[in-house]
């Protein structure tokens, strides 16, 4: 390590000044020697120990990468099925374009179906639908 070549150096810049160890002088540098030394090996072990922790944390990105890609993939894949409140026309769409900034249109009557800018529930648990004011139920038969 780099560090306690440097203090190694300095004790020997001190031994070559040929202050007794007896001396004040002497105590406080051999004193200041040893405690960079201390330091070296502590600053040793955390470089240690973070060079762990870094490729435990790469791990679990990784996998949680793998993780996240199988579920949005199961997600952006599902079939949404809506009804358009002004002509009743069947609309087919994936699940990844509700989460676009688009406006959906129904490609009847060209009606708005939902605004991007207001809010945009799809709840799976209902399989509703909540857009603007109006609810629709996904993958039921409208009466």
């Amino acid at each position: 390590m780099r560090v306690k070549q440097q203090i190694a150096y300095l004790q020997g810049l001190a031994q070559g000044m040929r202050i007794p160890e007896t001396s004040q002088e002497g105590r406080v540098i051999a004193g200041l020697i040893d405690v960079l030394y201390l330091v070296a090996d502590d600053i040793e072990r955390l470089h240690n120990t973070y060079d762990s922790l870094e490729g435990y944390v790469e791990a679990v990105d990784a996998d949680l990468a793998i993780l996240e890609a199988d579920y949005y993939e199961e997600v952006l894949d599902e079939e949404i099925s809506l009804t358009c409140p002004r002509c009743g026309e069947d609309i087919e769409l994936l699940a990844d374009e509700l989460d676009e900034e688009l406006d959906l249109v129904c490609p009847n009557c060209n009606q708005i179906i939902h605004d991007y800018n207001d809010d945009f529930i799809y709840d799976e648990n209902t399989d509703v639908i909540e857009s603007g004011g109006y609810h629709q139920a996904v993958d039921t038969p409208q009466y």
